[in-house]
């Protein structure tokens, strides 16, 4: 498992969450001065949510790399499935983000 190349390009910095959108995280945001609806919210939390999972993922694979480097191939196989599992999570996320958005 260690050593090889799984396809993911990987880098190394930590990853700040600061938005430019309405935060997820309050749920008076306004858009143009209009209250958001609560499918609207909905959909700013899901996007930033899938972002996020996406980091994590990347996280997890450069955290992964880093326990082959240290030789500890058992640990680098469970963060992999970690991302593994981040993925399909993502990929749920989006599943939900196009059914709201394409109902």
């Amino acid at each position: 498992m260690c050593g090889e190349n799984s396809g993911h390009s990987h880098h190394k910095h930590h990853h700040h969450h600061g938005e430019k959108e309405p935060s997820p995280h309050h749920e008076n945001d306004h858009a143009a001065g209009l209250s958001l609806s609560p499918s609207e919210r909905l959909i700013i939390r899901l996007q930033h949510s899938i972002r996020h999972s996406r980091d994590h993922a990347m996280t997890f694979r450069s955290m992964a790399d880093d326990a082959c480097e240290a030789g500890a191939e058992e640990a680098a196989r469970w963060i992999r499935s970690a991302a593994e599992h981040s993925d399909r999570q993502t990929e749920d996320l989006e599943n939900a983000l196009k059914m709201l958005k394409n109902p």
